[in-house]
């Protein structure tokens, strides 16, 4: 979560400067290798393949389960 969120708030900063997106991209490449690496919290996610599905294992060390319905909408 440390790694998404100092992304996020990354781009954040970076959108609102003129040159900014370049220092970004470059952790973004930073960053993607390592969370998609083998050790990564992604490991198990695939991108969408040519029918638009995508995949993602649940790894048995961090068992993920479904936002509470309305989780999403706290903004409204």
């Amino acid at each position: 979560m440390t790694r998404l969120t100092a992304l996020w708030y990354g781009w954040e900063q970076a959108r609102l400067q003129m040159t900014g997106m370049l220092p970004w991209l470059r952790e973004l490449d930073h960053q993607l290798p390592i969370l998609y690496g083998d050790d990564g919290p992604f490991r198990n996610c695939a991108a969408s393949g040519d029918l638009g599905e995508s995949r993602h294992h649940s790894s048995s060390e961090m068992p993920a389960e479904q936002a509470p319905e309305n989780w999403w909408k706290w903004w409204d």
